[in-house]
């Protein structure tokens, strides 16, 4: 099953149905594969390779800017 639990304690603001991202970035924040290995303990392939082909992808190109 295509089943994740994330711990929002410390996101009080949050509410059921919100959006949230878990790997990528979103205004100021950034978190990749390579913060979740680390936490983790593994490799960030590792990681990519976890997440079955059902969950739906976003991708963007990134801006001049960066």
């Amino acid at each position: 099953m295509d089943l994740i639990t994330v711990d929002v304690t410390d996101t009080p603001q949050l509410r059921p149905g919100d959006a949230v991202t878990l790997l990528g970035e979103e205004e100021t924040a950034r978190y990749n594969a390579g913060d979740m290995a680390a936490e983790a303990g593994i490799i960030p392939y590792a990681v990519l390779c976890g997440i079955g082909n059902r969950v739906r992808r976003v991708y963007t190109s990134p801006t001049a800017a960066e």
